[in-house]
C-alpha cells in the first residue's frame, strides 16, 4: 500500500522525543524531530540560521562577561560588554575604540563574582530614557549610564533624593537630634542605637514644628551618632521622635529590579524589603517625597500571604512584578486608571514564580522564566475571564531547556525570534508569533562546538540597519586556551541577497578587495581548521598557523570561519493504513520531494550514516561561475529496505544556504 503525506510546514519547532506518540494533534504535523541550527519561519518554512561573525575578543579570556544593549535613537544603538570592573562598546557591528586605537573602556563597580549568580545569570537589571541607563543590583547603590558622545560615557551614582523611606518612628522615647539646620551637621540618637557602619549614604528625615526636612548619612561615629549633610533643610534642631530612615542602603540593601512607566522610575526588591517597590515623582527619577498629589511618590508592597522578593519589574497592558511567587499587577482601579498614590494596589494575578532573568515584552504579552529556570512563560490578559493567565511556552519542547535558562533576548525583526541561552551554555531559538500561534523552538549548534568546544554564554539584540541585530559572548578552546570572544549574526537573507554574499560560518571574517591568495589577521582561529567561501564557492579547509591561511587560488571576496552543521528531520511519518496508524507498521520511504527556496547543497538520507549529496550544478550552468542558488522541488530516490521508521534526514554541512518548504514523501508499505 502507498503513502503520500505531505509536510507543508515547521510551525510548532522541534519537539519532544516524549511527542513522537501524539499524531493526533495538528502540530505534530508542523514539527519536527530535529531542526539543528534551523528557524522555524512564522509563514511555514525552515531557513537555516545565519553565521556570526567575529568582532572582538572580550576584555579577560579567563572571566564572565555579559551584554546590555542600548538604544539612544533607532539610528544609534550600541552593544556594552559588562565584565569585571569595566564596560565596553560596540556599534554598527564594530568595537568603539579611543585615541590609541585601544578598545574604548570605562570603570564599573561590579566584579565578576557580584555580576553572576552560581547559574551564570547576570544579576544587573537596566532601563533606559533617552541617553541614560539605570542600573540596579541589589549589592550596590543604583548607578546611570550616560552618553554624550560615541566614545564618551560615564558611569555615575544614583543619587536618591528625599526617599524613598521607611516607615516612619512610632515610640516616642526614641529620638534623633541634628545638630543643626543647615550644611554639616551631627544627628544624635537617644532611646535606641538606629546606625551602623554600613549606613553611610543613608538617608534620613527629620520632622520639626510640622515641617520634614532631610539630609544624607557621610561618616559613622557611633551606633548613636552620624555625621550628615543637610539636603532638604531642617526647621529645628530639637529631639523628635519624628523621623524616618532611607529605604536603601549597604546596611538594607539596594533595589535589584527597575523599570520606567509613564514618567515615573520604579525600583523593588531590596534584600530587607525584598516585596517592596517604590515609585518617582513623575518626571524626577531621583526625587521620591512622599505625598498625596497625583505626582507625588509613594512606596508599596506587593499585597501577598507572605514575603515573595521582587524578581522583575516590567509592563506591557499594566505593570507586572515577578516575584519568587509569583506575578503581580500593579495599577490602579481599573486597568487604564492612572496610578496615583492614592490610586494605586499590586494583587499576585498567577503564581508560576520567577526567575531573576530579564523579561521581554511583546506587544501586550509578557514572556519570563518560571522559578525553577526550566520554563519560559507568557503572561497576558483574557478577555474572556477578565484575568491574566500564564501559558508554559516550553510544553512541547522541554528537552532543549532541561538544564534551565540562564539569558533571554528579543529580535523582532525580521521573524519575530526570543533567543535563549541555557545554563550548560547552549543557544536556542523560539519563533513566536502568537496572533497566527506560532511558537516553535530550535536548537542551534556554534561552528567548532565539538572540535574546540564551542559555547554561548549570553545574548543581546539591538536594532540594526535593515534588521535586529543578534549579539552574543561565546566561549571556545582555541589553540588549547579558553577565548571569550564578542559575536554578531549576520542578518537574515532575502530576495534582494546577492548570492555571493549568503556564506554560513561562524566567528568568522570576511575579505573584501584585490585578488589575494594569501589572508592574513585570523589569530582568533590560530590552530583551528577553518572553512572557507572564496567569491561564492566553496574552497577546500585549511589550518590557521601564525594567523594566516594560503588559498588554492587568489580570489577577491572571501569568508573565513568555522562550520557547523544544519538538520531538518521531520516527526515520525503518519498516514492512513489500512489498519489505522502507520506508527509501527513495516514500510519505507522510496522517494521524497524536497521543496527549496533559494538553496544550494543539500545531503539527505534514512540516516545520518547514510547520506546521499543532491547535485545542484545543472549541465547549462558555466564551470567557471558558483552555482546559481536552486528554488524549486528536487526528487530524490531513497535505497534500502523496509523498516518501522521510515527516518528522513535533510542536512546542510556546506557554508551555503538552504531553505525547506516543503517535504512530500512517498512511502510503501510491506508487501
Amino acid at each position: 500500500m502507498a503513502f503520500s503525506p505531505i509536510q507543508t510546514n515547521f510551525t510548532a519547532g522541534e519537539l519532544s522525543p516524549t511527542l513522537t506518540g501524539r499524531p493526533d494533534l495538528q502540530w505534530y504535523y508542523n514539527g519536527a524531530r530535529s531542526l539543528q541550527n534551523m528557524i522555524s519561519l512564522p509563514h511555514g518554512p525552515a531557513e537555516r540560521r545565519p553565521g556570526t561573525h567575529f568582532v572582538a575578543p572580550a576584555k579577560y579570556h579567563d572571566r564572565r562577561c555579559a551584554l546590555i544593549d542600548f538604544e539612544f535613537s533607532t539610528i544609534q544603538t550600541y552593544i556594552i560588554e559588562i565584565g569585571d570592573a569595566y564596560l565596553r562598546f560596540y556599534r554598527d557591528k564594530g568595537q568603539i575604540l579611543d585615541g590609541n586605537d585601544d578598545p574604548y573602556e570605562i570603570a564599573a563597580p561590579w566584579s565578576e563574582s557580584a555580576l553572576f549568580d552560581e547559574d551564570g545569570r547576570m544579576l544587573l537589571d537596566y532601563t533606559q530614557s533617552y541617553d541614560v541607563l539605570f542600573l540596579a543590583h541589589g549589592d550596590h547603590q543604583p548607578r546611570e549610564l550616560r552618553r554624550m558622545g560615541h566614545s564618551d560615557w560615564e558611569l555615575v551614582t544614583f543619587e536618591f533624593e528625599d526617599g524613598p523611606w521607611l516607615t516612619e518612628n512610632a515610640d516616642d522615647d526614641k529620638t534623633l537630634s541634628p545638630s543643626g539646620t543647615t550644611g554639616t551637621i551631627t544627628i544624635t540618637a537617644a532611646g535606641h542605637q538606629p546606625f551602623a557602619a554600613t549606613d553611610v549614604g543613608r538617608l534620613v528625615r527629620l520632622r520639626h514644628s510640622g515641617e520634614w526636612g532631610w539630609c544624607r548619612i557621610t561618616s559613622f561615629t557611633s551606633a548613636t551618632e552620624v555625621e550628615a549633610s543637610v539636603e532638604g533643610d531642617l526647621n529645628g534642631t530639637g529631639a523628635t521622635a519624628a523621623w524616618r530612615l532611607g529605604a536603601y542602603s549597604d546596611t538594607t540593601g539596594w533595589p535589584q529590579a527597575v523599570m520606567i512607566r509613564d514618567g515615573r522610575l520604579y525600583f523593588g526588591g531590596a534584600r530587607e524589603y525584598p516585596n517592596w517597590y517604590d515609585a518617582s515623582q513623575v518626571g524626577g527619577y531621583n526625587t521620591f517625597a512622599p505625598g498625596d498629589n497625583d505626582d507625588d511618590a509613594f512606596r508599596r508592597d506587593i499585597n501577598s500571604e507572605k514575603v515573595t522578593a521582587i524578581r522583575w519589574l516590567s509592563s506591557a497592558r499594566e505593570i507586572f512584578a515577578g516575584t519568587l511567587g509569583g506575578e503581580a499587577r500593579i495599577g490602579g482601579d481599573s486597568p487604564n486608571a492612572i496610578i496615583t498614590p492614592s490610586n494605586v494596589s499590586s494583587t499576585v494575578s498567577t503564581r508560576r514564580g520567577c526567575a531573576r532573568v530579564r523579561p521581554i515584552q511583546v506587544d501586550d504579552v509578557i514572556l519570563f522564566v518560571q522559578r525553577q529556570g526550566r520554563k519560559l512563560n507568557e503572561l497576558v490578559y483574557s478577555f474572556e475571564s477578565d484575568a491574566y493567565r500564564t501559558a508554559d511556552m516550553t510544553r512541547r519542547a522541554p528537552h532543549l531547556v532541561r538544564r534551565g535558562i540562564r539569558a533571554i533576548a528579543w529580535q523582532p525583526e525580521p521573524w519575530s525570534i526570543l533567543w535563549t541561552v541555557t545554563a550548560d551554555d547552549r543557544l536556542r531559538s523560539f519563533t513566536y508569533v502568537r496572533a497566527e500561534e506560532v511558537t516553535a523552538w530550535a536548537p542551534h549548534s556554534l561552528g567548532g562546538e565539538e572540535a574546540y568546544d564551542a559555547r554561548v554564554e549570553d545574548v543581546a539584540s539591538q536594532p540594526g540597519k535593515s534588521q535586529d541585530e543578534l549579539w552574543m559572548v561565546t566561549r571556545r578552546t582555541i589553540d588549547g586556551q579558553t577565548r571569550r570572544y564578542i559575536e554578531v549574526m549576520d542578518s537574515f537573507r532575502d530576495e534582494d541577497t546577492p548570492a555571493i554574499d549568503q556564506v554560513y560560518l561562524d566567528c568568522a571574517l570576511d575579505y573584501d578587495g584585490a585578488p589575494t591568495d594569501t589572508l592574513s589577521g585570523l589569530e582568533h582561529l590560530e590552530g583551528c581548521e577553518v572553512a572557507i567561501v572564496t567569491d561564492g564557492a566553496n574552497h577546500p579547509k585549511r589550518t590557521v598557523e601564525n594567523g594566516q591561511i594560503q588559498l588554492d587560488y587568489e580570489a577577491s571576496k572571501v569568508r573565513v570561519g568555522l562550520d557547523y552543521r544544519s538538520i531538518v528531520r521531520p516527526m515520525s511519518l503518519e498516514a492512513a493504513a489500512r489498519e489505522g496508524t502507520a506508527q509501527g507498521k513495516t514500510k519505507r520511504v522510496w522517494k521524497c520531494t524536497v521543496r527549496l527556496e533559494r538553496s544550494l547543497g543539500m545531503k539527505i538520507g534514512r540516516s545520518l550514516d547514510s547520506l546521499d549529496e543532491v547535485p545542484f550544478r545543472r549541465v547549462e550552468d558555466a564551470m567557471d561561475a558558483p552555482v546559481p542558488l536552486m528554488s524549486g522541488d528536487i526528487e530524490v530516490t531513497f535505497p534500502g529496505d523496509y523498516d518501522s521508521d521510515a527516518d528522513i534526514w535533510v542536512v546542510q554541512d556546506l557554508p551555503l544556504p538552504l531553505m525547506v518548504v516543503c517535504l512530500m514523501p512517498r512511502l510503501e508499505g510491506e508487501p
